[in-house]
């Protein structure tokens, strides 16, 4: 076999493999199987893409241009998450005298070590409302480091890696209840704030199929179906903005995510590593779909790897901005967002 033959052969058997996975991802309502391929959906499309191109160069229009078609379906059904392509935003001229409420969500990471890297990055964000995951005794010093500006704190779980945490500069709203459900992942509590009670819920996901994120949720769905509002929603989901499951919670719970990607999760030797001679897949994904600042020497700004961390609201809110924080000590990257009283 030429070498020409072979490099056509492998291109055509990649393109197969990746139009059936992405084509599976398509399916994701149907199973929870096809939900976990949809989270890897704009990286096996750069894929495809790619090898595509290469195909156009052996002069194998027909594959390459189905490919290329495969890829733009792929990206259609992601298009409110793609650069540019946020939508929902409230307009920063027509709201200047709107009340404003700022929100940092975080997975600490159970194991932190550099936890004052966590404190340095959250005492900074200027936030009303802290959502946190991965509470654990070693990372509950955290929680205890901004008792000042942040009194009046919920915290679920505290020894367990799925605990989560909710803290507020803003008093308990009266009468209000507060839900600590061990094992799922969740927490939630009710704030006032300018004399109107406010509900906020942290959540963690489990990992997707085949692990038990579809049935978390699925214990989780009275207490979406039955969420008081106003409410803020945010947290680790382990899973991509276009996914099932996103959609699924936000649909039970009467809310709306929040548009955009921010890629929020790397492998923690990869995305804060400050220096490297050849750049990750995460920076890649970052230079060609997030349209990030992309630099060798401090990647922990744009070293993300996959979309895991979102918030949603409720109609009484609009976001103004989202944005991803420095380095604080995890492999997830903390989440600031922006919102105003409609």
């Amino acid at each position: 076999m030429s070498l020409q033959r072979l490099v056509v052969w492998l291109s055509n058997t990649a393109i197969a493999v990746l139009c059936l996975l992405l084509i599976g991802g398509w399916l994701q309502s149907l199973h929870p199987a096809f939900d976990s391929l949809s989270h890897f959906r704009l990286h096996l499309a750069v894929l495809l893409g790619v090898v595509a191109l290469a195909l156009l160069g052996f002069r194998r229009f027909k594959t390459a241009l189905a490919a290329i078609a495969i890829v733009l379906i792929s990206l259609a059904m992601s298009l409110p998450y793609l650069p540019g392509m946020a939508r929902g935003f409230a307009n920063p001229t027509h709201t200047r005298d709107w009340n404003r409420l700022t929100v940092v969500q975080m997975n600490l990471r159970f194991n932190n070590r550099q936890l004052n890297r966590a404190i340095s990055v959250l005492r900074a964000a200027g936030a009303d409302i802290f959502l946190l995951q991965e509470v654990t005794q070693t990372t509950a010093p955290v929680l205890e480091s901004v008792k000042d500006t942040h009194p009046y704190q919920l915290a679920c779980q505290i020894p367990l890696v799925g605990s989560v945490a909710i803290l507020s500069r803003f008093p308990f709203s009266p009468n209000s209840s507060q839900t600590c459900l061990r094992f799922d992942g969740y927490a939630s509590a009710t704030f006032e704030i300018g004399g109107r009670p406010v509900t906020f819920i942290s959540i963690h996901s489990r990992w997707p199929w085949p692990a038990g994120q579809s049935e978390q949720f699925e214990r989780l769905e009275n207490e979406f179906g039955e969420l008081t509002k106003p409410a803020i929603i945010a947290g680790d989901f382990n899973a991509a903005p276009w996914s099932h499951v996103v959609n699924n919670v936000a649909k039970m719970a009467g809310t709306t995510p929040v548009s955009g990607m921010k890629l929020t999760w790397a492998p923690r030797h990869s995305v804060h590593n400050r220096r490297r001679k050849m750049p990750l897949l995460g920076d890649v994904v970052n230079k060609l779909l997030a349209g990030m600042k992309w630099t060798y020497e401090k990647t922990s700004d744009a070293g993300g790897f996959l979309p895991l961390d979102h918030i949603m609201h409720s109609a009484e809110f609009a976001p103004l901005t989202r944005e991803v924080l420095g380095d604080g000590g995890s492999d997830h990257l903390p989440v600031k967002t922006v919102f105003v009283w409609k």
